[in-house]
């Protein structure tokens, strides 16, 4: 410190966050790691989790085949039958399933890597997977499958509830660390993690929770200045969703916005500190993207990336993804967070800006580049139910669609941080720091029973209907991963029975064919083949020209082709598809709800 410092010490109340002397007061008044009541928001957090994640991998309901007296219809049954109606196994579906085909992808990559440590998806090194963390994580399900002997969905669902309960306690530690309310904290940690989709998003197979855990992790490691940790969090959260780039940009924008002047240069070093790991991460990405494919970003980048609607993207998030959480019944969740975010821009410091400022720009990101259709949230997104055309005599899924959702659910967390500091200003008798001064209307003794009031008001609006809620996701999981098993699982252990070892077959779901089918699989969505994903006039050629698709799949050696009918609807009008193509079988499902739309039925054809 220097000696203008000593001699000179600056108020408190107008210091700068980040000066020495605010970072050793600081230092004095964070919470001790061992405390009492943080291992037990902790166990609490981690039982929570725990408790919903063995919850919705218990079976819903009565199985198709049960609702039809024990009749399962063989897969293999006699070769004239070109229809079957796959009889849908609920037992032990939510189980041993996933909710979504994208979870199996993950697994064939994680696969490789468990047995290779090369991530391929057929013989040779693919760049199809979106998240390098989450496919180490599937390397380590195979792992503990293959020593404990457990299903391979089981032991991928208990490393999920595991970044499900970090994801929780880090919302708990960065209220902590803004607020120094723990009360507020341990609501807003409890609310997120037993918020519907994020509870179905533990056990989902998928990346989710990991990367908000990342995310949030990072803000507390910026919080307590442990910068070298803060980049390699922010890495792995980039790494776990590319979208988290965003978060790395954000730092490098607050940095100058809180460190002003002549304490900006002294924080440089801490700058590198944060920067070197993205620039690390980033660069070996890009690296082996471009060694497997020529092309700096994954394929997914590549053949899912639209900005077609944003506008419709953006009401579709918020209306129906956002907004009708469980935790804003009557809007009491957006009044806590509305008082939050207004905390966090009152005295700005770094990690308080980052938590602002993320959810908004990764919400905007979003809706630029993915379309999210109307009706994604489900008929309690905020619109009236579902079109009928629109789910075509399916059944409602209240909770929304995964398949959307997933794409904002990362910043749920990030608001949760949100209403627990908005709760925090509520709550008489919760000290703060960090930038956030008590409320002074708590000082009053009538201020401070009015204040308890509305915050226990707003908080058990926020909570009241979650039971319902978590019930009806439940169902959808249980069902979606129904879903799956019931066409794409099943589709892969016929495919592995009745093709020939040096035989290929294309898809248009690449997953759960490819694991369990064990042959090399032709995606023609170009997902995991970037030969397609980067030749889209020919692929377009044969989406639409059977005599295309047939010179294709003669080359490549193909014995099926498996699509749904929806996706290839060019193709099968094609005049000559008969001439080309011979039916072998139908797979249907009986109740889908994975998306709305036909993809319930998949063909199996056969080139002549």
């Amino acid at each position: 410190m220097s000696a203008s410092h000593q001699l000179n010490p600056p108020d408190e109340s107008r210091a700068r966050p980040d000066e020495p002397q605010f970072a050793q007061r600081r230092s004095h008044t964070l919470p001790d790691p061992l405390n009492l009541s943080r291992f037990a928001a902790w166990a609490a957090l981690l039982a929570l989790h725990i408790a919903l994640g063995m919850w919705f991998m218990r079976d819903t309901e009565p199985s198709f085949q049960d609702r039809l007296g024990g009749h399962k219809t063989p897969l293999n049954h006699a070769a004239n039958s070109a229809t079957e109606m796959v009889a849908m196994p609920a037992s032990g579906a939510a189980a041993t399933g996933f909710p979504l085909d994208d979870a199996w992808i993950h697994l064939v990559y994680g696969r490789s890597i468990a047995t290779s440590l090369v991530p391929r998806y057929n013989e040779s090194a693919e760049a199809g997977f979106t998240s390098v963390t989450w496919m180490l994580v599937c390397a380590i399900a195979h792992w503990l499958s293959w020593a404990t002997g457990l299903n391979i969905g089981v032991s991928l669902k208990l490393l999920g509830i595991m970044t499900g309960a970090a994801m929780s306690i880090g919302v708990f530690e960065v209220v902590v660390a803004l607020s120094s309310a723990r009360l507020a904290a341990t609501a807003a940690a409890i609310m997120c993690g037993a918020t519907p989709l994020l509870a179905f998003s533990q056990v989902s197979g998928m990346e989710v929770c990991l990367a908000g855990a990342c995310g949030l992790w990072a803000v507390v490691a910026i919080e307590r200045e442990k910068w070298l940790s803060a980049g390699v969090l922010i890495s792995l959260a980039f790494w776990t969703r590319p979208e988290f780039i965003l978060l790395g940009m954000i730092v490098g924008m607050a940095a100058p916005i809180v460190w002003r002047g002549a304490v900006f240069c002294e924080r440089r070093p801490a700058l590198r500190r944060l920067s070197i790991p993205l620039g690390v991460a980033g660069l070996l990405w890009a690296g082996y993207c471009l060694l497997t494919t020529g092309h700096p970003l994954p394929n997914t980048f590549y053949v899912k990336f639209s900005t077609a609607h944003p506008a419709e993207s953006l009401v579709s998030i918020v209306r129906e993804i956002l907004w009708p959480m469980p935790s804003n019944w009557l809007g009491a969740g957006a009044v806590l967070a509305a008082i939050g975010a207004a905390q966090l821009t009152r005295r700005p410091r770094f990690a308080g800006l980052v938590v602002l400022a993320f959810p908004l720009i990764f919400t905007l990101a979003t809706a630029v580049s993915r379309d999210i259709p109307r009706g994604a949230g489900g008929a309690d997104g905020g619109f009236a139910p579902l079109l009928q055309a629109y789910t075509h005599g399916m059944p409602e899924v209240r909770g929304g669609y995964f398949y959307w959702t997933r794409y904002a659910a990362p910043i749920i967390p990030f608001l949760f941080v949100w209403l627990g500091i908005g709760t925090s200003r509520l709550i008489p008798g919760q000290a703060t720091h960090a930038g956030i001064p008590a409320s002074k209307t708590a000082s009053a003794g009538r201020g401070r029973l009015a204040l308890a009031a509305l915050g226990a008001l707003l908080v058990l609006m926020a909570a009241w209907t979650y039971p319902r809620r978590l019930a009806e996701r439940r169902m959808d999981f249980a069902w979606n991963c129904d879903n799956i098993n019931a066409s794409q699982v099943a589709i892969g252990h016929w495919v592995n029975n009745n093709v020939a070892p040096q035989k290929a077959v294309c898809v248009n779901d690449a997953g759960a064919i490819r694991y369990f089918g064990r042959r090399r699989t032709i995606d023609l969505v170009g997902l995991n083949a970037h030969e397609l994903a980067f030749d889209r006039p020919a692929l377009h050629r044969m989406r639409s020209d059977a005599a295309a698709m047939h010179d294709f799949a003669k080359s490549r050696d193909v014995a099926y082709l498996i699509v749904f009918p929806s996706w290839f609807a060019q193709l099968l009008d094609s005049p000559e598809v008969e001439a080309r193509f011979g039916l072998v079988r139908v797979f249907r499902v009986d109740r889908y709800t994975i998306s709305p739309g036909e993809q319930a039925v998949t063909i199996v054809l056969s080139p002549r």
